[in-house]
């Protein structure tokens, strides 16, 4: 039942003993190492991390043969296949005396994941480089235009038009205020309106 079990397991399953030699290993193990069960079984994790690989994860090892439980991630490249990350679970399993009798390996291919991930980050960047463009470009237009009106204002001796003239402005500096704040914004999703509205009431006034 136990090998029924673990062989239908999409993660990599082994056990080794205090002195880091296999004795356990299902089907996932064996395929992704691509060997038979025969071929893992007394022999010591060196002989399948090899010399550096071994040496990146012998900190981890020494940890939980202390009896600490330790997860990590890591990235593996092979010679023969393309690059792989996984996660690292090690769960010691003690005696009854309280001393680490062997170790429960647990390693979980996260490609896929972190593939996602970075190309989640890589568009999050894009658009973050689109919002910055689009707030300086927004930017700019108001101040474009509340410049011509200014100009157009200094042209003109009739107070009435000047009037006229001032109100657009005051709207122009209102909407690029507004959109200042917003854009600043930590998270646009959740705005303290209240406070948001008191901030541009104050400023408003101040025109």
């Amino acid at each position: 039942m136990l090998r029924l079990v673990t062989d239908n397991i999409p993660v990599l399953i082994s056990y080794v003993d205090s002195d880091l030699k296999y004795r356990f290993n299902n089907r996932e193990y064996e395929e992704w190492f691509g060997k038979t069960r025969e071929d893992i079984y007394g022999k010591h994790i060196k002989d399948y991390m090899g010399e550096e690989g071994f040496k990146m994860i012998k900190e981890h090892l020494d940890r939980a043969l202390s009896g600490e439980n330790v997860s990590y991630e890591r990235f593996f490249k092979f010679e023969d296949r393309k690059a792989r990350f996984t996660r690292t679970d090690i769960v010691p399993h003690f005696n009854s005396n309280g001393t680490v009798k062997g170790l429960f390996v647990l390693v979980d291919d996260i490609t896929e994941r972190k593939n996602t991930e970075e190309k989640i980050k890589a568009s999050l960047r894009e658009k973050e480089t689109l919002l910055k463009e689009i707030h300086h470009r927004v930017k700019n237009n108001f101040q474009v235009i509340t410049s011509l009106l200014s100009l157009q204002e200094k042209g003109i001796n009739d107070s009435r038009s000047i009037e006229i003239l001032k109100e657009p402005q005051s709207r122009i500096r209102a909407m690029a205020l507004i959109h200042e704040r917003l854009y600043q914004s930590h998270d646009l999703a959740q705005i303290e309106f209240d406070e948001y509205i008191e901030i541009i009431s104050q400023e408003l006034c101040s025109f």
